[in-house]
């Protein structure tokens, strides 16, 4: 299927820098992000700022601050968040 015909734009990768503790990690999906921030998030019992950076195939980038906490029911999730 043509990804410019049915609309869809394929990710190239996000990076993640977790802010005052100078960490960062670069995946290739939304899904591996999330299990980063959660592992992430699990090492600390205060609330988290990451950075990220999301670029497209087409070269567009989403950029900005996500601030979390690991919760018991529920994950981070930087997909949910944009």
């Amino acid at each position: 299927m043509d990804t410019i015909a049915s609309g869809k734009v394929s990710l190239r990768r996000i990076r993640l820098v977790l802010a005052h503790q100078r960490i960062s990690a670069s995946v290739g999906s939304f899904f591996a992000a999330d299990r980063v921030l959660s592992a992430w998030a699990g090492r600390s019992e205060e609330a988290l700022e990451c950075e990220f950076e999301i670029v497209y195939d087409d070269g567009y980038t989403l950029a900005g601050e996500y601030r979390f906490r690991r919760k018991a029911s529920t994950r981070p999730a930087l997909m949910g968040f944009i």
